[in-house]
């Protein structure tokens, strides 16, 4: 589990100081560019207090119907730590949260503190005399609260100084963005976002949805596999990318799984494997085409044939005697129509 750091500095002079904050987050507000954490996220609030008073420090935590103070020691150093636990976070509201390290000050001791009134109400008190109740009827909440403990700490009667900063907690989210669900047998690629921190652990799955007895003769391998991978930092959100060798698995539905190691928020989809597709090699693919059968037409008898350019016509010996026969015949009835008359 990543955890995130709020570094916040407390310093003896008597202004401001403004908040620092590093560490990698898991996302930001577009609005107003706040630290986001998702719910069952370690959240570390650390930095250093000048002057490492033995007090320690006291580390004010405000969200809706919700309110803490803690009481951190600070080393020789003057470093100290505050940390919001994944099962602390996890049991917590989606919202936005505001943190106020409070540092005693000059005189060594707490101005601004807790108490409980007569009729148990929870009262924030200050040694300049002005309170509010922060448990009970009538309590301010989240964001005015902060606000009152804030306007104590600044009183000139008071010389406690303080640090601030606020962060949002959301549901956790993960998301698949992959555009396919069947996949051909090969390696695969699954991806998506989510608001779970940069570099925190995330735990796969990838599982047959068919259950059933298997022959102790058949050597078709079982699907299926599982692993952990580690989120990538993005914005406005993180994401997450897994690779699977799927060559050898049968071809089927399988469901895939993706989230917490604990098991506290994960996501599920279901994918199809299939075969590998046979496909043609470019430019040899066979296509069908058509075949016209010419059309023969029979010629009649009687047609007179085509007698190609430059070749005579063979003639029959019939072509030549005939006409001689009729030249002589008909000389010969000239003749004996001239006797007759």
């Amino acid at each position: 589990m990543n955890k995130y750091r709020i570094f916040v500095i407390l310093s003896s002079a008597l202004f401001l100081l403004p908040v620092l904050i590093t560490g990698v987050v898991s996302g930001s507000d577009p609005a107003d560019d706040l630290l986001s954490y998702a719910k069952g996220d370690t959240v570390t609030v650390s930095g250093f207090a000048a002057g490492s008073p033995s007090q320690g420090v006291a580390v004010w935590l405000f969200g809706n119907n919700l309110w803490d103070r803690n009481m951190i020691s600070v080393g020789s150093s003057g470093d100290y730590s505050y940390e919001l636990s994944p099962s602390e976070t996890s049991s917590l509201a989606a919202g936005q949260y505001y943190v106020i390290v409070q540092h005693p000050g000059y005189n060594g001791k707490f101005d601004v503190y807790t108490s409980t009134d007569a009729q148990g109400q929870t009262i924030v008190t200050s040694d300049a005399g002005s309170s509010f109740i922060i448990g009970g009827s009538g309590s301010l909440q989240g964001r005015q609260a902060a606000a009152a403990l804030m306007g104590m700490l600044d009183s000139n009667d008071i010389d406690d100084m303080y640090s601030y900063t606020s962060f949002i907690l959301k549901d956790p989210l993960i998301e698949d963005n992959s555009d396919d669900k069947v996949y051909e047998k090969g390696v695969i690629s699954l991806s998506g976002s989510t608001n779970f921190a940069a570099g925190e652990k995330l735990f796969y799955s990838l599982q047959p949805l068919e259950f059933g007895p298997t022959s102790k003769d058949s050597d078709m391998p079982e699907g299926g596999t599982s692993g952990n991978i580690y989120v990538t930092g993005s914005h406005p959100l993180n994401l997450w990318n897994v690779e699977i060798d799927a060559s050898d698995y049968p071809a089927g539905e399988y469901m895939f799984e993706i989230g917490r190691p604990d098991g506290s928020y994960k996501t599920t989809m279901t994918i199809t494997i299939t075969e590998v597709m046979e496909k043609s090699p470019a430019g040899n693919e066979k296509t069908a085409t058509s075949v016209q059968t010419p059309v023969q037409t029979s010629v009649a008898a009687e047609t007179e044939a085509i007698t190609p350019m430059g070749q005579k016509t063979p003639q029959s010996p019939f072509s030549v005697v005939v006409p001689v026969l009729a030249a002589a015949l008909s000389l010969l009835w000239m003749g004996c129509g001239r006797r007759v008359l």
